[in-house]
């Protein structure tokens, strides 16, 4: 018997483990393309997509007069330092002499120590008594020496004569009299300043001094406030300034306008005037700034249950000039850079840019961009682009985007394309 010799079998088990191989790789391959097979998904359909409904208002053109709107703050017309003219000790204060204390025209703010100046008072009386009596005194003199010497000086001599009738000493003791009443008015008018009056109805504030305390001439004591008028510098842009009708340079205007004051938690309203403008543009700004006035602010003449303060931050409000073909919308479909959404003829979104009118408030006021009987969208759009197809609703239809209904919750959950038509 022949044996098998090493060689063969080795062959033999090499081509064994090549048609495993080929075999296994068969199988995988079949069972892949089987699985694949099987769990392929029938294609989706969206065939309950609709299209997105919005509500449009039409727009219509109108004559309006409408609020420009700015602010400032509430200031004194006038702001005077009180500045005693004389120096001297304090001696006297009004019990209204505090920050905040109000002082009628001609009331007494204070009073300086008196004793010095009624001193100089009397010397200058008594120097003028003096110079009048000397004056009596050589007009007498001079009477006489006339009657004495006449007819008997030469005309000719002019000199001779003025100095024989004592007219050179006639007129120094008329000026002596001059100079002594003036040197008492002096004195009079030094004594009668250690009294210092509030020139205007006013509020005191800044008080630096107070009784037993030396004034300086020209020291400040305080600062008086004038209450019968305040005045609001408030800035207008360039476009504002368009729709105003300003008085001109130089001129004042009684025009109306509303000022808006928050005291506390509440609102409260004040009646001004568009007094003037300053004049000047603000070159780096574009600003103008006009002045608005109100009258009796703390209710001195008319009694108010709510003063208006000096220091106060209002706002203003002043009418425009009537402006026709203006459009009037809800403020709250404006887009970034002045946009809205507008639905033309073939009910198909456009992006438009509008102008409005420097406002604030719920209502915008568009002069610019939109013609009358345009349809503007006054709903939500997500997604929104130029040229997007939508349905028109009445207004008080919820225009809400329906949510396409697909075969499954899960299948929406794992396509992006559903998400993508579910969210219009």
């Amino acid at each position: 018997m022949t044996q098998p010799t090493a060689g063969s079998a080795t062959s033999g088990s090499t081509k064994l483990q090549i048609v495993l191989v080929i075999t296994i790789l068969l199988v995988a391959v079949f069972g892949t393309y089987a699985l694949i097979a099987f769990n392929k998904q029938a294609p989706k359909t969206y065939e309950n997509y609709r299209t997105p409904k919005v509500s449009v208002i039409e727009t219509a053109f109108s004559t309006q007069h409408i609020d420009i709107q700015t602010r400032g703050i509430v200031q004194s017309r006038v702001a005077l330092p009180i500045q005693p003219e004389i120096s001297g000790k304090i001696v006297w204060v009004s019990p209204k002499w505090v920050n905040g204390g109000f002082f009628k025209k001609g009331e007494k703010l204070f009073s300086i120590e008196k004793t010095r100046y009624e001193n100089d008072v009397a010397q200058a009386t008594y120097q003028l008594r003096e110079a009048e009596s000397q004056l009596i005194q050589e007009l007498g003199h001079a009477h006489v020496a006339e009657r004495e010497w006449q007819g008997r000086l030469s005309k000719d001599n002019e000199a001779q004569r003025k100095l024989a009738l004592r007219k050179p000493q006639v007129a120094s003791a008329k000026a002596r009299v001059s100079s002594s009443k003036e040197s008492l008015r002096s004195t009079q008018t030094s004594l009668n300043k250690t009294d210092v009056y509030a020139p205007f109805d006013g509020l005191l504030a800044e008080r630096t001094m107070n009784a037993g305390q030396f004034a300086s001439a020209g020291q400040q004591a305080a600062i008086l406030y004038a209450v019968d008028n305040v005045e609001i510098r408030v800035p207008l842009t360039f476009n504002q300034v368009g729709f105003i009708e300003l008085p001109g340079i130089g001129s004042s205007s009684q025009q109306p306008v509303t000022v808006t004051a928050e005291l506390g938690s509440a609102s409260h309203t004040f009646e001004g005037k568009l007094l003037r403008t300053e004049g000047v543009l603000d070159q780096r700004t574009g600003i103008l700034h006009a002045v608005v006035s109100i009258t009796d602010p703390y209710g001195l003449q008319t009694p108010r249950d709510n003063p208006l303060h000096i220091g106060t931050f209002v706002e203003i409000k002043i009418p425009s000039q009537s402006m026709a073909k203006i459009i009037s919308l809800p403020r709250h479909i404006l887009r970034a850079g002045n946009h809205i959404w507008v639905v033309n003829d073939d009910n198909r979104l456009e992006n438009r840019q509008v102008t409005l009118l420097p406002t604030k408030g719920d209502t915008m006021y568009v002069y610019e961009g939109l013609e009358a009987g345009e349809k503007v969208v006054i709903s939500a759009i997500t997604h929104a682009v130029n040229g997007k197809l939508v349905e028109i609703v009445p207004n008080d239809i919820a225009p809400e985007h329906e949510a396409p209904k697909s075969p499954s919750k899960k299948d929406d959950d794992s396509d992006p394309l559903a998400q993508q038509l579910t969210q219009g």
